[in-house]
């Protein structure tokens, strides 16, 4: 499935009507990209029957500290509960639920800061938002930031998109039934020899693609907006734009007019995303809250508030032109 769109960069700015980017980037450091995640209440409950755990993690993915939770406790993954993955070169604070009275142990890479009997297991998406703190380099003009005081095009990060072509693509193939298709183009994505077996290929992955090129579409959607990204087409609903799937609420007029040739040029019927997503409706922009700009030393640190769903890399991608980190030191 290819794009039109170039890759993230530079070109972005200018397509959505922002002035050129004033250079940098998030530096390679855990501590460079620092997340604190902002969570619903969780009231103490002394008959609860989980455990609410305040984690700060760095340099582990958020399934490490799962699978290092349910391995000292001795249950399963999936009975550890969390509200939102955060990124692996990250400081990051963020809530887990366990069931009450297991016997989690701290391991490398993060340590439990607090513990909370509560009533309910934590469920992907059961957050308000993240708050950010991130160290940049090379920044040639920090007052720059203030262009996203105004808000922000809602892209998902490259981090959720990947190789957004290939990922899109065999998303296609699976919502279109095409099984072998799919297992061809996963095994050359491998790399791997040997014939890729269906029940090899596990539930979630399958629905990574899916959900990969749920993001690929209402990209597509959003930058044939060009710099009227704020405007709102006739007949879109005020949630904004398509994440396909079997519960997306219909929008009208102009606004359908345009998901329905987003389709069609990929000959994707709105149905065959069926089982594997849902669907929902995504905003087409967003605002920072408390929106701070510093300096340490010859850096620049910007902290803000994002509602869940958006993505740091992308707000500063719209001011410096790079949407994508310095790469970690080996």
């Amino acid at each position: 499935m290819q794009s039109k769109r170039p890759e993230m960069g530079e070109a972005w700015l200018s397509h959505h009507g922002f002035e050129a980017g004033v250079g940098g980037a998030i530096g390679p450091s855990p501590a460079d990209f620092q997340v604190e995640e902002l969570a619903y209440p969780q009231q103490e409950d002394p008959l609860g029957h989980h455990e609410y755990l305040w984690i700060k993690k760095e340099g582990v993915s958020t399934q490490g500290v799962v699978r290092a939770l349910a391995n000292s406790a001795g249950i399963r993954s999936s009975e550890v509960g969390y509200a939102g993955r955060k990124d692996v070169h990250s400081v990051s604070f963020q809530g887990f639920s366990v069931p009450f009275g297991s016997k989690v142990e701290e391991a490398e890479g993060f340590q439990i800061l607090n513990r909370t009997r509560v009533r309910k297991k934590l469920h992907l998406g059961g957050l308000v938002g993240n708050r950010f703190r991130l160290t940049l380099y090379g920044v040639k003009d920090r007052e720059s930031f203030a262009r996203i005081r105004n808000g922000f095009p809602n892209y998902f990060g490259p981090q959720r998109t990947g190789s957004a072509s290939l990922n899109a693509t065999l998303g296609v193939s699976l919502i279109r039934g095409e099984r072998e298709k799919f297992l061809s183009e996963y095994q050359k994505m491998k790399g791997w020899e040997m014939a890729a077996k269906w029940k090899k290929i596990a539930p979630r992955d399958k629905a990574f693609f899916v959900s990969a090129l749920q993001s690929e579409l209402f990209h597509t959607y959003l930058w044939e907006r060009g710099s009227r990204w704020r405007e709102g087409l006739e007949g879109e609903l005020p949630s904004g734009g398509p994440l396909f799937g079997k519960k997306m609420k219909e929008s009208g007029s102009s606004a359908r007019e345009l998901e329905h040739q987003i389709l069609e040029r990929h000959s994707i019927e709105p149905q065959s995303f069926g089982r594997w997503v849902e669907g929902a409706r995504r905003p087409i922009y967003v605002i920072p809250k408390d929106l701070k700009i510093t300096v340490e030393g010859e850096n620049t640190v910007v902290s803000f508030e994002l509602p869940k769903g958006s993505y740091a890399t992308v707000a500063v991608g719209f001011v410096t032109g790079n949407f994508y980190r310095i790469a970690p030191r080996q």
